[in-house]
């Protein structure tokens, strides 16, 4: 993916092909396995008149987000902002991106603002990520919820971050990273629950 991301797209699309293959050889998998696996799947079988960069969105950009790294890396992701803001434009292109895409870009985003402090637009992003019913990208609402909820308990409305912490939580099953977000759902509940006392 990082291959991808660096415009290296011939030498991505030969990486790709091989891994369906390793992948079909390790068994069970685990969620990263099974994100991969769909990322390389839809690369390989978008139509093939796409340019190879197009057949997939921020790959690089999206693994960073998932695996807390907005929030990790500040400094980086107000550039990964800049990036993603520059990229809204291209994403409107509907013969290159779909809806899903799109509403990826939004998650990035509201995590991005989140990250470097800019709390309004975030929420207001995020609320709209929320509002979507994404056809394959299932994991986008739990987490811009989870995000929403983190936002209300940083500004101390813990009725609201508990009530969006808890829709994420059970409302949305059969997702990408799903145990990784309920552990830090449970956390998160947790924590709000001690705050009651």
């Amino acid at each position: 993916m990082c291959l991808l991301e660096k415009g290296q797209t011939s030498e991505a699309s030969a990486l790709f092909a091989t891994i369906p293959a390793h992948l079909a050889q390790s068994g069970s998998k685990n969620e990263l396995e099974v994100f991969v696996a769909r990322r390389v799947k839809r690369f390989l079988e978008k139509k093939k008149s796409l340019p190879e960069a197009s057949r997939l969105f921020q790959p690089a950009t999206e693994l960073a987000y998932l695996w807390n790294g907005f929030t990790e890396l500040k400094a980086s992701t107000a550039a990964y902002l800049t990036k993603l803001e520059a990229f809204e434009s291209e994403a409107a292109n509907k013969d290159l991106y779909s809806d899903d895409d799109r509403i990826v870009l939004l998650l990035l985003k509201g995590g991005a603002l989140k990250a470097v402090g800019k709390v309004d637009d975030a929420k207001q992003v995020l609320d709209r990520v929320a509002q979507q019913v994404p056809e394959r990208e299932k994991f986008v609402v739990p987490f811009a919820l989870y995000e929403l909820a983190l936002l209300h308990l940083a500004q101390g409305n813990l009725e609201e971050a508990e009530r969006h912490a808890k829709l994420a939580q059970k409302s949305h099953s059969g997702y990408d990273f799903e145990t990784r977000l309920h552990y830090r759902l449970s956390a998160t509940l947790e924590y709000l629950q001690s705050k009651k006392k």
